[in-house]
């Protein structure tokens, strides 16, 4: 198939959003049957079953809920067309930029990145964010379901037809709420071998640097928990569950938000930053995302 027949596709996405030909028809004003035998036709063209058939009920298959997904992003820009050349003056229409967040990166990192690009723009934006692992993500940047992930690691790009782009270094340092803070504070580091700790998530690139930085100093770790999410890891941290690391770049405004405290550098530990893009068409904010967050954290930019 060399064209995609775009009413057969919108008479799909309509149904797909509506849940039952029945909705989609009073949506669309056509008859049932003919919203059916439409989306029979792009499943014809596609080579896919977009639905389950389970008597009169339709049921997405997991290749119809991408093609609900990229529908939404292909119909959203067709509304963002029209009203930019609706707009009285170019260049002030609102564009939509869906940005991936690697569950495991601090979330006060991809604030700073994504409220500086916001101040940054030309133009309003409008922000999609999900946060997941990084290879979910990945495969989303791929279909272009997101138009740039900010990750802890640059994965297989060449596997995913992916570009990394390195923005910045991290450093690490731990903290914790003020009582532990005070017990552990003196004779570090050989004094965190009895504090509790709660650490990132074993494969992730921050606990790599740790597993190293623990065996170089002869520390023996108590882990109190290890997690793929560092938002929970920062609630438990609050709570007085343990000592955990963070970027040094966001201590600030870490510190504030949970009430703890610097307990001291991680010396060598880092936690990089790279924006995954797709390999062709960037998204125009790309770029723009980039350059700030590179401006952000401009004394950590550094190459592996």
């Amino acid at each position: 198939m060399d064209w995609l027949n775009y009413h057969h596709l919108y008479y799909f996405w309509v149904t797909a959003r509506e849940g039952s030909l029945t909705r989609a028809s009073k949506k669309l004003l056509l008859a049932p049957s003919t919203i059916s035998t439409q989306v029979r036709s792009l499943e014809r063209d596609l080579g896919v079953d977009l639905f389950h058939r389970r008597g009169k009920r339709l049921v997405l298959t997991e290749r119809g809920r991408r093609a609900m997904l990229m529908g939404d992003e292909i119909f959203g820009l067709g509304k963002e067309l029209l009203t930019a050349m609706q707009d009285p003056e170019p260049g002030t229409h609102t564009t939509h930029l869906r940005v991936g967040i690697s569950d495991i990166l601090h979330k006060w990192v991809a604030h700073r990145v994504l409220a500086d690009m916001l101040a940054a723009s030309p133009n309003p934006v409008h922000l999609v964010c999900r946060s997941d692992h990084p290879e979910r993500l990945a495969a989303d940047l791929a279909t272009h379901t997101l138009d740039v992930v900010l990750s802890d690691t640059s994965l297989n790009t060449r596997e995913h037809n992916l570009e990394a782009v390195q923005i910045a270094r991290l450093h690490a340092v731990l903290v914790g709420v003020p009582s532990l803070i005070k017990q552990y504070q003196s004779g570090l580091p050989n004094s965190l071998a009895q504090a509790p700790w709660l650490l990132p998530a074993k494969g992730t690139t921050l606990r790599r640097g740790l597993d190293n930085w623990l065996d170089a100093n002869d520390i023996l770790p108590h882990i109190v928990a290890e997690f793929t999410d560092s938002a929970v890891m920062k609630a438990f941290g609050r709570d007085g569950a343990g000592i955990f690391p963070i970027p040094a770049e966001v201590a600030e405004e870490v510190c504030e938000v949970y009430g703890v405290e610097v307990l001291g550098p991680l010396e060598g530990v880092f936690e990089p930053l790279y924006g995954l893009l797709p390999a062709h068409n960037h998204h125009p904010l790309v770029p723009v995302l980039i350059e700030v967050a590179r401006t952000a954290f401009a004394k950590s930019v550094a190459a592996e």
